[in-house]
């Protein structure tokens, strides 16, 4: 599949929106990524069918650029509920050093992702097929895309991140009734920051970063 023209400097400057600079091995990278789930997506339900490579960029592409910067020093993180590999793949993308562990219960998704990964030669990436609240993983950061609500969320990742960690949570703008759904303290966990941001889209997002107090 050829790659449309202007894709290179999209990715770029969507990147950039993010501080984010992107060498020509991980624009070539990302460019790979978006061709496979173009392939796989009616096999393995990753995006909507109606979605352009374009389209991918701006929202999920943009999302994952969106917590780079916040799990930067982290070098274990977990995408849990990884589905298309959003945020996972982008960061390993842009976080070579890094080590990635995407969580994926379902088949077919866990197959993709595994293609994506050989395909890609991503060495700093691994795919545990499993439910969250199974998988075995010490992690410094956990990140999550929209799977959860908050309270299920910190549940599944109390388990997997380490004293002191990270969990970010990529939520709408409706996060404001989740945390006051329920007492944030009794689960182990602080509110760092929350983050809001907007995509190409005209869609809000907020990022809640939390870290683990104790264990519960």
């Amino acid at each position: 599949m050829s790659v449309p023209s202007g894709e290179r400097a999209q990715l770029r400057l969507t990147a950039q929106r993010f501080a984010l600079e992107l060498s020509d091995h991980q624009v070539e990278a990302l460019e790979s990524y978006l061709g496979l789930l173009l392939r796989w997506r009616a096999f393995a339900r990753l995006v909507s069918q109606r979605q352009t490579r374009a389209d991918i960029v701006r929202k999920h592409i943009a999302d994952s650029f969106a917590v780079v910067g916040h799990v930067a020093k982290c070098r274990r993180i977990a995408d849990i509920g990884s589905g298309a590999g959003f945020p996972g793949i982008p960061i390993a993308i842009a976080l070579s050093d890094a080590q990635l562990t995407l969580v994926e219960p379902n088949r077919r998704k866990a197959n993709f992702l595994r293609e994506v990964v050989r395909t890609l030669a991503l060495k700093n990436v691994d795919i545990v097929e499993a439910r969250a609240e199974e998988a075995v993983i010490e992690a410094d950061a956990v990140v999550s895309r929209a799977v959860w609500p908050l309270v299920e969320l910190l549940d599944r990742a109390r388990n997997l991140v380490v004293l002191g960690g990270l969990v970010v949570a990529m939520k709408g703008p409706t996060i404001e009734t989740e945390l006051a759904a329920f007492k944030l303290d009794a689960c182990g966990f602080s509110i760092e920051s929350t983050k809001l941001y907007g995509l190409e889209s005209g869609e809000q997002r907020v990022l809640v970063l939390l870290r683990r107090q104790r264990s519960t």
